[in-house]
């Protein structure tokens, strides 16, 4: 069986957001935002935290890469998702003006 830690990361790495990974793993939010604490100078337990923290990066990234993928693949055949890529990847050039400018203005 898989330990609550492996159990947290393989959620992350199926995009599920950390508050439910925690659930699904059995594990208090609490306690995972502690293992993913960054301190300055570990002990030997802090650096087999730190690993994990590395771990649940590469499992994040991991997600996004393949969804990115996805998307470029979509975009060869569907016009919606190139102009949507676009957007995403260099907003300052191809984000709709409109959606840029409601975005910049404060919230009230």
């Amino acid at each position: 069986e898989r330990s609550p830690g492996n159990r947290f990361i393989q959620a992350v790495r199926d995009g599920v957001n950390t508050k439910s990974a925690a659930a699904y793993a059995g594990v208090a939010r609490r306690t995972v935002y502690g293992w993913l604490g960054d301190k300055e100078h570990p002990t030997k337990e802090e650096q087999m935290y730190r690993d994990f923290l590395h771990q649940v990066e590469m499992a994040e990234a991991s997600f996004v890469a393949e969804l990115e993928l996805r998307w470029r693949q979509a975009a060869k055949t569907d016009w919606r998702a190139a102009r949507d890529l676009l957007a995403w990847r260099w907003p300052e050039r191809w984000a709709d003006q409109s959606r840029r400018k409601q975005s910049r203005s404060p919230r009230r």
